[in-house]
């Protein structure tokens, strides 16, 4: 069986939000493997 990968983005996150809040999140939609939240320099 091949695996079925896709990433999804998503603007605007508060930034008190953090990975393990955002997998949850997302969990109920599927499967997540990863997560990376990334910042720009005003946060």
């Amino acid at each position: 069986m091949k695996a079925k990968v896709s990433n999804i983005y998503v603007k605007n996150i508060n930034v008190g939000v953090t990975e393990k809040e955002l997998r949850k999140h997302f969990n109920q939609c599927g499967t997540i493997t990863s997560t990376k939240l990334m910042c720009d320099e005003k946060g």
